[in-house]
């Protein structure tokens, strides 16, 4: 896999759907979204990513395309030196993001720039910005806060400020402060200290390792403090537990997955640069960085990187979003990696195991070459009939083999209304759009009632099994019916026993097994844009009050 390709590619396509267009200037520079239908105000992001694309092929399309990139965003660019995050969304905490793209063009690439004056001077524009305003304090998920430390420790290196540099410092410590005994990251939830009922946190598996933990880990690097680079990289070592064989992110417990793509999450710009930037702990965090990048290349068509691995046979556009962000963290990579080879490390360790995480009330099961995770986690981040609601209620929300691959993987439940409708697409085809969730369920009256909605359930274990009770309950957390399972892990082969009244079960299979069943049962092709899997839906009906399923690889 050539590295330079990938970036090369996604750059190219990005350039495809630049506009440039002589009637509609206030438009120019931004990217045409074929999956939004509408043009996102981050697309400045590319101007790092074009820039070396310009540096490392001499084509002057990529210095053009940046250019435009950088006049594009005056559109969004506030009196108070804030970036609007869209035209239509006030949100301004994304100028970090804008600011730490402009940051590193210059660190790098200053000599290319034809008016490095009018460069500098709008970074520091947005980098004031950033320190009167993404503070500690300020009102948002930790993410940004992990965003100001590397964009302040960038700006304070390059413009010889130490005002800056001490906020770096400052928000470095914040950040460090709000991670677990696991090495993750918590505060995606404001305040950032808040718990659920059951002590668990704020976490978002996705925005941690694409976003938040590169972001920190690099501002140590920035700062030189050897302390916190220890710190990192014990953290990143952690984080691979939740990297799949096949560089995907495991986010499907996770309070911000409606934004989860299967290498990392929407709006975030990549863990492989930060994987790359330390593998001098850890000859591991190379072949991570390898595995994911190889991962996003299957993902991409069109030009464009998509939101999933199966989005292009399902029939629905990339967006561009992707693209923009995931091409910065690439171009870190490149930066850093001169002879983009791969490390072979062993990091498959399928040993039967169980792992916990208080932090999440969730288990990671190992069993007979399956790695199958449990998810009782009851955070509420927003309220669920907002469309997000995670799985919870012990629900298996990843079933994996070693051999095979991915089998299942949970999405939201609650589908639409999207909960960040400027961050978020929307399939054509909405007809066929649904929860990957594996869940019990019964409808009474217009409300519906899922195992996956509980957050009282309980997990147990007895040997190769994997018991689980709960409580059917609705959105508003009203409960129904008890019900329990039974999951029993053998060889090449996972034995699920329900156990209620009269309930569905519905098992969405990805693929890499088939399932039997004496029960009676419908199928149906469903689709889920969050992950971007493709499903046959199985809906077995109850007899008797029991459910019994096999699934054989």
């Amino acid at each position: 896999m050539d590295y330079i390709y990938v970036l090369k590619t996604w750059c190219d396509g990005l350039i495809e759907r630049q506009i440039n267009n002589a009637y509609d200037k206030d438009m120019n520079g931004g990217f045409l979204c074929p999956a939004c239908k509408t043009v996102h105000g981050r697309g400045d992001n590319a101007v790092y990513p074009f820039y070396y694309m310009y540096y490392a092929t001499k084509d002057e399309k990529y210095r053009a395309a940046a250019k435009r990139c950088f006049d594009f965003q005056e559109n969004y660019l506030c009196s108070d030196g804030g970036v609007y995050n869209d035209g239509s969304a006030t949100w301004k905490a994304v100028t970090v993001f804008s600011a730490i793209s402009y940051l590193k063009t210059l660190i790098h690439f200053s000599h290319l720039l034809e008016d490095k004056k009018t460069f500098e001077q709008r970074t520091l524009l947005l980098c004031n910005w950033v320190y009167n305003n993404l503070t500690s304090d300020f009102p948002s998920n930790i993410n940004y806060q992990c965003a100001s430390a590397l964009c302040m420790a960038l700006a304070g290196d390059y413009f010889g400020n130490n005002d800056y540099t001490v906020r770096a410092k400052e928000t470095l410590c914040y950040g460090m402060e709000h991670f677990t005994d696991n090495g993750i990251l918590y505060g995606e939830i404001k305040p950032h200290n808040k718990t659920s009922q059951k002590g668990c946190r704020a976490i978002d598996i996705g925005y941690n390792a694409e976003e938040s933990v590169p972001a920190l880990a690099e501002a140590a690097v920035v700062l030189g403090d050897e302390k916190s680079q220890e710190f990192f990289a014990d953290v990143l070592l952690k984080q691979l537990d939740f990297m799949l064989p096949d560089g995907a992110w495991d986010n499907t417990f996770s309070c911000r997955n409606y934004k989860w793509t299967y290498y990392g999450s929407r709006t975030s710009d990549g863990c492989a640069g930060v994987y790359i930037m330390y593998s001098h702990y850890n000859p591991v965090f190379k072949e991570a960085a390898y595995r994911n990048i190889q991962l996003m290349e299957k993902c991409t068509f069109d030009g464009l990187l998509s939101g999933g691995v199966l989005y292009k046979e399902a029939g629905e556009k990339p967006c561009v979003h992707h693209s923009f962000t995931h091409a910065v963290a690439l171009t870190d990579v490149l930066l850093l990696d001169k002879e983009h080879e791969r490390c072979i490390a062993p990091m498959d360790d399928f040993s039967d195991r169980i792992k916990y995480y208080p932090e999440l009330d969730s288990f990671k099961v190992y069993r007979n070459g399956f790695l199958a995770d449990f998810s009782c986690y009851d955070i509420n981040r927003d309220s669920m009939t907002g469309g997000v609601a995670f799985a919870r209620g012990g629900s298996m929300t990843l079933l994996y083999h070693k051999e095979k691959g991915l089998i299942s993987a949970a999405s939201v439940f609650a589908c639409p209304p999207l909960a960040e409708p400027t961050n978020q697409q929307l399939s054509l085809r909405p007809e066929r759009i649904a929860s990957l969730t594996p869940r019990a369920q019964v409808v009474k009256g217009s409300a519906v009632y899922a195992s996956c909605l509980d957050n009282d359930a309980r997990v147990s274990f007895d040997g190769d099994r994997v018991v689980v009770n709960c409580t059917l309950s609705d959105i508003h957390s009203n409960k129904a019916d008890k019900i329990s399972f039974v999951y029993t892990f053998y060889d090449n082969r996972l034995n699920i026993k329900i156990h209620g009244e009269m309930f569905s079960y519905i098992f969405p299979l990805i693929s890499n097994a088939e399932i039997k069943s004496d029960n009676p049962y419908s199928k149906r092709n469903i689709f889920s844009l969050i992950g971007g899997f493709c499903a046959d839906e199985y809906t077995f009906e109850s007899q008797n009050g029991k459910v019994e399923i096999d699934i054989i690889l």
